[in-house]
């Protein structure tokens, strides 16, 4: 095989991995925003969210909880929607609030990750 030959099939193939990987990462990082249909007026943007990106840091469990007669459960509430545990403007940790205490607390315990509002609820320009 003549050099340029060699060096344009070795070209090729770097592109094709390349790609491929390009791929993977930005599939694997789908961003969605954060949702609940027990918010009905919303006073700030909804929040990006990149599960696939927090998913490697913490057990669902972390974000995802359930408790039981008030004992953290083992089990998880993935597929469940926050509002089905935590109601809007009441109980003893409401919707809001439960959002902003685990996000945010999760940010600042881990000195990662925004903590202010306009950097999660950014206003679409």
């Amino acid at each position: 095989m003549s050099p340029k030959i060699f060096a344009s099939a070795a070209i090729a193939a770097l592109v094709i991995i390349g790609l491929v990987f390009a791929g993977v990462a930005l599939s694997s990082s789908a961003v969605s925003t954060v949702s609940d249909s027990a918010f009905s007026n919303h006073k700030r943007p909804k929040v990006a969210f990149d599960h696939a990106a927090h998913e490697v840091l913490a057990d669902c469990n972390a974000c995802h909880h359930l408790y039981e007669d008030g004992v953290l459960s083992d089990y998880d509430s993935v597929g469940m929607e926050c509002s089905e545990c935590h109601e809007v403007g009441k109980g003893p940790v409401p919707l809001a609030i439960a959002y902003h205490r685990q996000c945010k607390g999760c940010h600042e315990g881990q000195k990662a990750g925004p903590v202010v509002c306009a950097q999660c609820h950014i206003v679409p320009r």
